[in-house]
């Protein structure tokens, strides 16, 4: 999933992971019905997947994973210009020198 990214005052970067559970489902074949959290789903029906409800109970996403993470951008990182990121940098030793270059979270020596 990809990752939401933003340089701080200080020229530091803040990586944001949304969390999955937050992404936005429905029950299917049900379109009065609310949308809701995974995490409200999963609690209600006690399952840890979206394929797991019980009693031929099906929930389709309400977004897709690029609309989850836009939305969580747009929430968490309100204000900063964020970049959605795949990767980051293998080597977390270095991360005071994270910087934003070009889209992509980089190690600037």
């Amino acid at each position: 999933m990809k990752k939401i990214a933003y340089q701080n005052p200080q020229g530091g970067v803040v990586v944001l992971h949304p969390a999955p559970w937050a992404r936005l489902v429905r029950l299917a074949g049900e379109p009065g019905r609310p949308v809701v959290p995974f995490d409200v789903l999963a609690r209600a029906y006690q399952v840890t997947a979206i394929e797991q409800l019980p009693n031929g109970l099906k929930a389709e996403w309400a977004e897709t994973e690029d609309e989850f993470v836009e939305r969580i951008a747009a929430k968490d990182a309100a204000g900063h210009d964020y970049v959605l990121v795949d990767e980051l940098p293998e080597d977390r030793s270095k991360r005071d020198r994270w910087r934003l270059v070009n889209g992509r979270v980089e190690v600037v020596e």
